[in-house]
């Protein structure tokens, strides 16, 4: 649920903030491990519907590689190494807090406005 809402308040801002644009072609994210892309991916075909954002392209970006404090492992983290407020090193199986929860807009591509000709 929470990715619901979390693309229901970034769809609210870009359809807020068009600026020059009719409509929004692509968009492209970077989230946290706590979403799950294929839940971001369906809640944003839902919600993007009737909007100016309705049949744009989400392109989404994990949070970036993580290295345990523990054994040393770097990896990827994805939604399936969350566990509760934890981060799970894949490795060694310990937990460490997740420091960031959030999706951050990285890039957007619209299609101008047509000026209107008299």
């Amino acid at each position: 649920m929470h990715d619901y809402q979390a693309v229901e308040t970034l769809v609210e801002g870009l359809a807020e903030a068009l600026g020059p644009f009719d409509r929004i072609t692509r968009v492209r994210i970077r989230v946290s491990p706590v979403y799950s892309a294929d839940a971001l991916e369906q809640a944003f075909e839902i919600v993007t519907k009737d909007t100016p954002l309705e049949g744009a392209e989400l392109l989404i970006e994990g949070a970036g590689e993580q290295q345990c404090a523990s054994c040393g492992a770097r990896w990827s983290p994805t939604h399936e190494d969350v566990a509760g407020p934890w981060l799970v090193c894949p490795t060694c199986s310990s937990r460490a807090p997740i420091e960031e929860a959030g999706v951050e807009v990285l890039d957007v591509v619209g299609a101008p406005a047509l000026k209107h000709v008299p």
